[in-house]
């Protein structure tokens, strides 16, 4: 029964990790990051670095 509860904990992990990111801390932090969900989420002066 539980030899595959590695597979069950890795689906559970993602399904809650995904609503908690996009609902509570995106939203939190949207003011000081720049970027989108498919991209990905970085600091501004990040951008300014790395475009130098």
């Amino acid at each position: 029964m539980l030899d595959n509860a590695w597979v069950i904990s890795f689906i559970l992990s993602g399904l809650i990790y995904l609503p908690l990111m996009i609902f509570w801390v995106i939203p939190k932090y949207q003011k000081e990051l720049k970027g989108s969900l498919r991209k990905g989420y970085y600091p501004q002066d990040m951008e300014q670095f790395f475009n130098k």
